[in-house]
C-alpha cells in the first residue's frame, strides 16, 4: 500500500503533491491505485490554487468515474491510511526514489559503459537530490513603520523601457516585482528584453541576463547596437567608437550568460555571485525544475516562474521574464493579447507575474515597425490600457 500512503498525503497537501508529482511513475502503483492518481493529478490540474483536496468531494467524484470498478475503487479508497505529515511522507517518496536511481547509476558505471544511459541517469539522479533537498526559508520581517515610505516610495522605483511602458506603470517597478512579456515568434519577445536591460543599464543599474535559447554572444552584441545606438554595418567600421559608447553607458554593469538549459537553483548562485539589481531570465519556458520529467508543460511553466519570483524577493531584485504566447482565437494576427494568450498556463504563469506585457502584431503594424504592447495585468499602477510603440529592428531599439 506504498502508493495509498502516497495519495494520502498528496490529498492532504498540494506542496507535498507538487514536490512529487513529476517523480512519480503511475505505472509502479496497483491498478486502483493508478485510478486515485489520476483523480488527484485532475484536481489539481483543474485548481492550480488549491492548497489541498476535499476528501469527501475527490471520492464522490472518483466513485462516479469508477463505473464498473466502483465496489473496488470504494474499499481501497476507504482504507487509505491517515497522513499525519504528508511533506516527509512526499521526501521519504523522493529519497527511496534516489536510493534506487543511485543504484542503476552505479550499476551502469561499473557494468555496462553506455555514456549516453549514464548521463540521462545522473541528471535524473541529481534531479531527486535537489527534490530532497530540505531548504530553509528566508524570513523577512520588512521595514518598520517609520522606513516603509523610503522601501516602497517612488523613489525607489526602477524606471522601464520603452518609456510609453514606463508611464503606464506609474514609474517603473520596485525591488521584487516580476515582470513577463510574452509574444508570438517575430514578435520582438528578445528585442523587447534588450531594450529593457539597455535601458537599465543606462540608468546605472547592474544587470544579469540569463538566456537558454539564443546564442549569448549574439544578444550581447544586440545591446551592444542599442547602447550604442549603432547598427551592425557602422559598428563594423567603427569598432572602438561603438565600444567605447557602451562603456560610458554603463556596459560594464551588463553580465550575460547562457546556461543548457538552466534552473532556478543555478540562477540564484549567479545571482548570489553577480549582486544584480535586475535579472532577465529568457525564456521561462526552458527552464529545468525538480518535477521536469513528470506532469504538464503547464505545471512546469508555473512552478518556474514561482521559483523565479521567489528569487526576485529573496534578493530584491526587478525581474523579467520572457515567454511565448500560443497563436491565439485570431491565429498570427490578434494584436492585443490577454492572459489567456499565454502559452500553455493561463493561470499560474499570470498568477506569479506583477506585471504582463503582450507584444502583438499584424501585417500592417509589422510594416510600419510598430508593435502593440497590451498590458491584460498591471499591479503596478493598475492601468490596462494598451500603448503602440515603434522598434528599429537595426538597433534593437523600441520607442
Amino acid at each position: 500500500m506504498f502508493d495509498a500512503k502516497i495519495i494520502s498525503a498528496c490529498i492532504a497537501s498540494a506542496p507535498a503533491y507538487r514536490r512529487i508529482v513529476g517523480q512519480v511513475d503511475p505505472k509502479e502503483f496497483t491498478p486502483t491505485g493508478r485510478f486515485w492518481w489520476g483523480q488527484v493529478e485532475q484536481w489539481y490540474a483543474t485548481d492550480a490554487k488549491a492548497s489541498s483536496i476535499d476528501r469527501e468531494l475527490l471520492r464522490e467524484r472518483g466513485l462516479r468515474a469508477a463505473g464498473r470498478t466502483e465496489g473496488l475503487a470504494r474499499e481501497w479508497f476507504d482504507a487509505l491510511p491517515p497522513a499525519p505529515s504528508p511533506e516527509n511522507v512526499a521526501w521519504e517518496v523522493l529519497e527511496l526514489k534516489r536510493v534506487i536511481k543511485y543504484r542503476e547509476l552505479a550499476s551502469a558505471i561499473e557494468e555496462e559503459w553506455d555514456r549516453e544511459k549514464i548521463l540521462a541517469l545522473s541528471e535524473e539522479h541529481a534531479a531527486l537530490m535537489r527534490a530532497t533537498t530540505l531548504e530553509t526559508s528566508t524570513i523577512d520581517w520588512g521595514a518598520s513603520l517609520e522606513e516603509l515610505s523610503t522601501v516602497v516610495g517612488d523613489e525607489k522605483r526602477i524606471r522601464l523601457w520603452p518609456e510609453k511602458l514606463n508611464e503606464k506603470c506609474g514609474g517603473g517597478a520596485l525591488p521584487g516585482h516580476h515582470i513577463v512579456a510574452f509574444g508570438r515568434p517575430e514578435s520582438g519577445k528578445t528585442l523587447f528584453a534588450v531594450n529593457m536591460v539597455a535601458g537599465w543599464l543606462r540608468d546605472g543599474y547592474r544587470v544579469l541576463y540569463v538566456g537558454n535559447e539564443d546564442n549569448i554572444n549574439l544578444i550581447k552584441d544586440r545591446v551592444r547596437w542599442n547602447l550604442s545606438g549603432m547598427t551592425k554595418g557602422e559598428i563594423a567600421k567603427f569598432p572602438e567608437e561603438a565600444n567605447r559608447r557602451c562603456l560610458a553607458k554603463g556596459w560594464n554593469g551588463f553580465y550575460a550568460v547562457h546556461l543548457y538549459p538552466g534552473s532556478a537553483g543555478e540562477i540564484e548562485q549567479l545571482v548570489e555571485q553577480v549582486q544584480p539589481q535586475c535579472l532577465v531570465v529568457d525564456q521561462l519556458r526552458n527552464l529545468d525544475v525538480a518535477a521536469s520529467r513528470g506532469g504538464t508543460k503547464a505545471q512546469r511553466l508555473d512552478q518556474a516562474a514561482c521559483d523565479i519570483r521567489q528569487i526576485l524577493a529573496k534578493n530584491g531584485l526587478v525581474g523579467l521574464s520572457i515567454g511565448q504566447a500560443n497563436a491565439g482565437e485570431h491565429g498570427q494576427s490578434k494584436v492585443w493579447l490577454d492572459t489567456g494568450d499565454f502559452d500553455e498556463s493561463r493561470t499560474g504563469v499570470p498568477g506569479q507575474a506583477d506585471l504582463m506585457v503582450g507584444i502583438g502584431f499584424d501585417a500592417s503594424l509589422d510594416a510600419h515597425n510598430q508593435r502593440a504592447l497590451s498590458l491584460p495585468k498591471n499591479k503596478l499602477s493598475g492601468d490596462h490600457t494598451g500603448v503602440v510603440v515603434t522598434i528599429d529592428k537595426l538597433r534593437s531599439k523600441m520607442r
